[in-house]
């Protein structure tokens, strides 16, 4: 049975010992009975929230999401991806916004050899597909309260 979980609740911490460090997501994982050709996963993540003058929902952060990769050995892995966002990772606009960042998404990708894969809950395939009634959750949003 393919089990793959990127925790739905995903604990944030808003504050640091390092004035830098303004947010760090800690993102529990737990892969196992994956295709054995996959020997990577990485954990992708970004912000959101509204923009203060339009009101639309922005992508606040990098434009490129902030991860971390795990090794994948025997098919599986468990572990935590801890995702810092520092000073440096936000516009001059976005830093005097920052109270505008209400949530994000995190997301989960497959690395076979040169080739990255992204499994979706509804994916089918050898690389990113599951079987029916197993656990898959991917992406995962969340909320900042």
């Amino acid at each position: 049975m393919r089990r793959l979980t990127l925790a739905a609740a995903i604990a944030l911490c808003a504050t640091s010992l390092f004035a830098d460090d303004l947010f760090t997501l800690y993102i529990p994982v737990r892969v196992s009975h994956l295709n054995p050709g996959i020997s990577q996963i990485t954990v992708r993540c970004t912000l959101s929230g509204r923009d203060p003058a339009s009101g639309a929902m922005m992508t606040y952060g990098p434009a490129i999401p902030k991860s971390q990769d795990f090794p994948v050995t025997g098919g599986a892995f468990s572990g935590t991806a801890t995702i810092i966002y520092t000073n440096a990772d936000f516009s001059p606009a976005q830093m005097r916004n920052l109270s505008s960042v209400t949530g994000g998404q995190c997301e989960m990708r497959f690395q076979v050899g040169g080739t990255w894969y992204i499994p979706y809950d509804s994916g089918t395939g050898t690389m990113t597909g599951h079987a029916a009634g197993t656990p898959f959750s991917n992406p995962v949003s969340f909320t900042i309260h």
